[in-house]
Parts: C-alpha cells; sequence; structure tokens
C-alpha cells in the first residue's frame, strides 16, 4: 500500500518538544483601542528587556478578536521554569508592570508537560 506523504514538520512549523523544555507565561490585558499604540511601545519596552535576561527564547502578542473586549494576549517563553521566574520576580520586569497604564487580566504560566498535559501553574 502506498501512503501519500504530507508536509515535513519543518514545512508545516511544526516544533517537537521534549517535556520541561521551556516554560511559557501567558499574560491577558485590556487596552481600551484608543491606547493600543501606547501599549505596543510598552510592550516593546518590555520585550526588549526580557530578551535580555538568561533563558529568554520569544514572544508572542495576540491582538483582540474584532467582536471581543479589547483583552490583548502576550506570550512569553523561556528555556526553563526557574528562568521564567527569575524574570517574573525580577526588578526589571516589576518596574515595566508598575509603569504599564494597562489592566492585568490574568498571569498563567506555563512551567512544563507531562504525560502529554500541559500544567497550569
Amino acid at each position: 500500500m502506498n501512503e501519500m506523504k504530507g508536509p515535513t514538520d519543518r514545512e508545516i512549523s511544526l516544533e517537537i518538544l521534549a517535556p520541561q523544555s521551556r516554560a511559557t507565561a501567558v499574560v491577558v490585558q485590556t487596552v481600551p483601542p484608543e491606547q493600543t499604540h501606547e501599549f505596543l511601545e510598552w510592550q516593546r519596552g518590555i520585550t526588549g528587556d526580557a530578551s535580555l535576561h538568561p533563558g529568554y527564547k520569544y514572544t508572542e502578542i495576540y491582538q483582540p478578536a474584532p467582536t471581543t473586549k479589547a483583552e490583548w494576549v502576550t506570550v512569553v517563553h523561556f528555556e526553563s521554569n526557574a528562568l521564567l521566574e527569575a524574570w517574573i520576580n525580577s526588578p526589571v520586569r516589576q518596574k515595566w508592570v508598575r509603569n504599564q497604564g494597562v489592566e492585568v487580566y490574568s498571569l498563567t504560566r506555563i512551567s512544563s508537560l507531562e504525560n502529554g498535559q500541559v500544567l497550569f501553574e
């Protein structure tokens, strides 16, 4: 029987990670539409500082859906839970958070995968 070969993992941007290979924080922030520019400038600043912190991998920012509240979702990835926690508790990040001017709706840490399940803290 001939099986059709589909696209490779790389072609579809599929990355298969080992357990505890990364740690992730998910932040939901309510940003009034008229403050979008200021929020994105703030995001660029805090992301720039995060990128200098040990273990930083990358940040993803998702705009609000047109039919929902003005909630932006930011996903920050670090190499390990310890390095993510160090960033979250760092004086540099704390300064950014105090000066952001938008409401932080929630912060969820995804520390690892265990038996195929995502662990939220």
